[in-house]
């Protein structure tokens, strides 16, 4: 019995002497699983990166260092990553540590910030879902925003999927890095970190359509969209035309995980670019959703933007017009009367909320009828000329109106 007690006490130590002595030879052994400290001072910059190679997935360990006291500045440790392939996904995934902030930052070969994540506080992980890179490689950096620690390292975790041509791929925050979204198939995308901003340029292969934008989220997702219409003027000097916005309009209808969907518009008239943003409900799901550019070829649709009298859309006779009337929103329309004493009859149907009005005008701005919630109406006796039609919504409805307009004119002509 005393024997046993003493080779388990004497085997005990041993154990504990192998492993510290091990410890010693080998110091990454005493912080598995990490198979090796990349973290070598000084790596703070740029210039001073630790390469490594994305031929795989990467296991970055490293520590979070106490503060340069000369400096007062936190330790930066930078690594410049060849990528797998460029447009492929990467997930990075950077440990949580007990005390600290931590900060992952991701910089193009030029230094260029690309974006950053502190989404979480001190002691949380940051998780960078599946970010689609178009550059063959990138520097990334972690930080502390507060707190250090010299005893447990943190890990940064980088796994590479496969390449989609139908994802969204970063950066394309601004209209000069605009992703292209085209017709038909649905285009997956992240908002990565939570204040991201994707931009995307419509494409329509030299067509003249209709069309529209929908957003599909879940429910960790409140999708905000921003439609812009860019028109080329003459700059006036050598160097050619440029852009300039024209009309901008917000979508924002639903709440977490609904769809937004945009109203028509034409393609024919200038450059489209759509931004879309989104509140970010903290937890485990992916911050992933699915933007559509939906075309029309058949059908006649209200067009925005037709907010005022020059951008009228036009209605032929005997000729259905889709259209949506948000809240807040005038819908503009036009029609033309060939021969004195024409009879017009207009049905407007889908209407939920009753509460808009309806005015005729003739083209120097003469009343011929307003009516509040008028969806059936016959006029006698009108002029030859053009006329408009104007639908407005009270900015207090909370309802978007989807509805179809009619109009049929008879003359004895």
């Amino acid at each position: 019995m005393y024997f046993g007690k003493s080779f388990y006490m004497c085997f005990c130590l041993l154990l504990i002497y192998g492993f510290t002595g091990c410890r010693h030879q080998d110091e990454s052994l005493y912080y598995l699983p990490y198979e090796t400290i990349y973290d070598k001072e000084p790596n703070n910059s740029f210039d001073t990166a630790l390469l490594l190679n994305m031929t795989a997935g990467l296991n970055i360990a490293g520590f979070y260092n106490a503060y340069d006291e000369k400096a007062q500045s936190p330790d930066l440790d930078y690594y410049y990553i060849s990528l797998k392939n460029s447009g492929y996904a990467y997930r990075m995934t950077l440990t949580a540590v007990p005390g600290v902030d931590g900060k992952l930052m991701v910089f193009s070969p030029n230094y260029e910030l690309l974006f950053e994540m502190n989404e979480r506080g001190v002691g949380e992980a940051e998780v960078v879902w599946d970010y689609y890179c178009k550059y063959p490689a990138i520097y990334i950096a972690v930080t502390s925003c507060g707190g250090a620690n010299d005893a447990v390292p943190y890990m940064l975790s980088i796994t590479a999927d496969n390449h989609d041509s139908r994802i969204e791929v970063e950066p394309n925050n601004e209209k000069k890095n605009a992703s292209e979204l085209t017709p038909l198939f649905p285009l997956k995308a992240y908002i990565v970190p939570n204040d991201d901003v994707d931009c995307y340029h419509l494409e329509f292969e030299g067509r003249v359509c209709d069309f529209r934008v929908r957003v599909e989220s879940f429910s960790n997702l409140d999708i905000s969209l921003t439609v812009e219409e860019y028109i080329s003027v003459s700059s006036g000097n050598a160097a050619g035309d440029v852009e300039i916005i024209r009309k901008s309009c917000v979508v924002n209808q639903n709440g977490w995980g609904s769809s937004e969907v945009t109203q028509y518009f034409s393609s024919g008239k200038s450059d489209f670019y759509v931004y879309v943003t989104a509140k970010v409900r903290s937890s485990q799901k992916e911050p992933v959703y699915y933007i559509t550019l939906e075309t029309f070829s058949d059908g006649s649709y209200e067009r925005e933007f037709n907010n005022c009298r020059e951008d009228a859309t036009p209605i032929l006779a005997q000729e259905e017009i889709i259209g949506e009337l948000d809240p807040g929103d005038v819908d503009w329309f036009y029609f033309d009367v060939l021969y004195s004493g024409t009879k017009m009859e207009l049905s407007l149907d889908g209407m939920n909320d009753k509460r808009f009005m309806l005015d005729i005008e003739e083209l120097d701005g003469t009343t011929v009828y307003s009516g509040k919630g008028t969806t059936n109406l016959s006029l006698r006796d009108l002029k030859t000329g053009r006329y408009y039609l104007i639908l407005r919504q009270d900015e207090k409805v909370g309802v978007k109106n989807r509805y179809r307009l009619f109009i049929n004119t008879y003359s004895n002509h």
